[in-house]
């Protein structure tokens, strides 16, 4: 599922609907506005989402947490509505009391995203090591086999190696 069609079911009234992805769940703006305020007060995180031109705010956590979650969300009355293989829709009774707009804009961005480089007195091995910090970034294990993630890191520590080599 990709996060256009998240935040699309997000939308729905009286829903949460959470994602579930490789090793952790994930939920998205209303949905996790509506989690956070009835179900659980997890932190939430807003960044700029360039694919879709707009701010989204999200929550995350381990699959392993679900059973629990799931206990709250019964004992608060709301219902399982659906359970896919990569899914979940919770009903709830109403919605939460906060405005979910004046609750997003109170959430401060995530400025701890990648670095501008502006300066032109950086380094060919800084350069070199800011790639490799976005191959580590870019590279998803939860859509590749051990062989090709244990290569993966085999060829990230070679390129290690060869920028320590580098003059500065």
């Amino acid at each position: 599922m990709n996060i256009e069609e998240a935040i699309a079911k997000s939308a729905e009234s009286l829903t949460i609907f959470i994602v579930k992805e490789a090793l952790f769940c994930n939920v998205y703006e209303e949905s996790a506005w509506r989690f956070i305020e009835l179900v659980k007060p997890y932190k939430p995180i807003k960044k700029r989402v360039k694919k879709l031109n707009m701010e989204v705010v999200s929550i995350g956590f381990p699959k392993s947490q679900l059973p629990g979650l799931l206990n709250i969300i019964e004992q608060n009355g709301f219902t399982l509505a659906q359970e896919e293989s990569g899914s979940l829709t919770i009903k709830i009774l109403s919605e939460p009391d906060v405005n979910f707009t004046e609750w997003k804009q109170n959430i401060p961005m995530n400025l701890s995203e990648k670095p501008v480089l502006t300066d032109q007195s950086i380094s060919s091995n800084q350069v070199e090591l800011f790639s490799i910090v976005k191959e580590v970034e870019l590279f998803t294990v939860a859509d590749h086999t051990p062989m090709q993630s244990m290569q993966f890191l085999i060829d990230l520590q070679n390129k290690i190696k060869l920028v320590k080599k580098m003059p500065e």
